[in-house]
């Protein structure tokens, strides 16, 4: 705003320069011109130098999260098959397959518990929840990945601002979980075979990937348990004693043979 009104007074003042006769107004309007365009490559410069500082201090941030992240669950010996990042680096949530466990990372706090805890999962889209954890909702839309559930919303949005993974658990204290995977714009989200943006892509692949993961989980939650009916070894030493001493009763068997047979049974319990 400020180059374009000194744009204006040099014009201005170069035409009335030049009607009365004289060349000066010429020169001050190039002098002008030349100075308003190393104003702008200075601040254009400084502008990009600016927004290279912040990038690098994000990603450096970015990476110190990561690393504490990743050694605190080590050091508690949690095998991470995968994770998934909060937008603002300071929470994350990452799955043993082995265990069969969850872990929930916030700044220096970490609560570890089995997947079976998981209640519900909802996938929040611009404010939308869109259960990813009820056959009822949205029907085999889940099955179709994050382009068939932004389908399915009303209106069909095209330009999403914000994704995120809502969790329920059972903890009494932290009930809720949420962690943001996008915070920026993603045109023709719901198509996303026609994204061009190798970022994109990355992100929508990542969004399926969990999807179908909560999807196996709550399938998991929802079996029953179903307990072996095995008769206690101990039972069944405990009738071999009795009946051991129905035959030493009998006459059938000594007093040393009951003996030795009971200490033999007594060393199984």
């Amino acid at each position: 705003m400020g180059c374009l009104a000194i744009l204006v007074l040099l014009v201005i003042s170069g035409q009335i320069s030049m009607e009365s006769g004289g060349s000066t107004g010429l020169v001050v309007f190039i002098v002008g011109l030349l100075l308003i365009f190393l104003v702008e490559h200075f601040n254009e410069k400084k502008k990009k130098e600016e927004e290279g500082q912040k990038e690098s201090k994000k990603k450096k941030s970015k990476e110190n999260f990561i690393n504490k992240f990743l050694s605190e669950l080590e050091s508690l010996d949690f095998n991470i098959s995968d994770y998934l990042m909060d937008t603002s680096y300071s929470k994350a949530l990452a799955i043993d397959s082995n265990s069969y466990k969850i872990a929930f990372y916030n700044i220096n706090k970490v609560e570890i518990m089995d997947c079976k805890d998981i209640i519900s999962v909802e996938l929040v889209i611009d404010g939308n929840q869109v259960s990813i954890t009820d056959g009822a909702v949205m029907g085999g839309a889940i099955f179709g990945g994050i382009g068939a559930i932004l389908g399915g919303l009303a209106g069909g949005k095209k330009v999403i601002h914000s994704i995120a993974f809502k969790l329920t658990v059972n903890n009494y204290d932290n009930p809720v979980i949420i962690i943001k995977v996008y915070d920026q714009m993603i045109k023709e989200l719901r198509n996303p075979e026609k994204l061009r943006d190798e970022p994109s892509k990355q992100i929508t692949k990542m969004i399926d990937i969990w999807l179908g993961r909560f999807k196996i989980i709550q399938e998991n939650n929802s079996k029953p348990l179903v307990v072996p009916k095995v008769e206690s070894k101990n039972n069944e030493n405990i009738k071999l004693l009795e009946e051991l001493n129905n035959l030493k009763n009998k006459g059938i068997l000594t007093e040393e043979e009951f003996q030795e047979k009971k200490k033999q049974i007594l060393k199984q319990i």
